[in-house]
């Protein structure tokens, strides 16, 4: 079987399988196990769960909970609301008000964490209140919560001796990318994204 038709089949499945209710990342473990058997047959299956312990047993994803911790000292610091209501101010006349606030913050955030549930969590635990008591609709609250907060991930943070950030450590445990690739897939890839979603806020709250 050709790569072209194999990618075709594996996408048509993962698509079908997230369809019909299965949590993702069990459909992409159901997809992985397909695609091993494709290429290899049944001769790998005994190695599938060495591959899963020594992959969730690394000493390297002790990091990503650490930034979850960082985000939560900043929260109870008080430092995240004066950070939250000071992009609000200077958004307040910007169409969105607090939605694009929730955008920015969640981006300028992942900055300095680099991690989605942390800031998801931070900047959720601010905004939500503000936002219902000035009555914004949950719809709005919680979609740019839920976009702004997989920034997290997207935008890492920079230290003395590279980038970090929870995407980062996941991809140079399988092997270590260019500084042009780095920097092309995180902070050129936050960037595509936080446009997106800034100019859709603009544009329906224009209307």
């Amino acid at each position: 079987m050709s790569w072209e038709i194999s990618l075709l089949v594996l996408t048509v499945l993962l698509t079908l399988v997230i369809a019909v209710g299965v949590p993702v990342a069990a459909a992409m473990g159901l997809v992985g196990i397909v695609t091993i058997t494709l290429l290899r047959g049944t001769q790998l299956w005994p190695s599938i769960g060495d591959i899963i312990w020594n992959t969730a047993s690394s000493f390297t994803l002790v990091a990503i909970p650490l930034f979850v911790l960082m985000g939560e000292i900043i929260l109870r610091s008080g430092a995240a609301r004066r950070f939250y209501m000071g992009l609000a101010v200077m958004l307040n006349n910007v169409p969105g008000g607090l939605a694009q606030s929730n955008i920015l913050a969640c981006a300028l955030f992942s900055a300095i964490c680099g991690s989605s549930t942390a800031t998801t969590l931070t900047i959720g635990t601010v905004a939500l209140p503000e936002m219902r008591k000035r009555g914004y609709s949950d719809r709005i609250t919680l979609g740019t919560l839920t976009g702004g907060g997989a920034l997290g991930n997207l935008i890492p943070f920079y230290q003395l001796d590279g980038w970090k950030g929870g995407m980062v450590i996941v991809r140079r445990m399988f092997g270590k990318p260019s500084p042009v690739a780095e920097w092309s897939l995180t902070l050129g890839g936050g960037a595509i994204t936080l446009a997106v979603v800034v100019g859709a806020l603009l544009n329906f709250y224009s209307k």
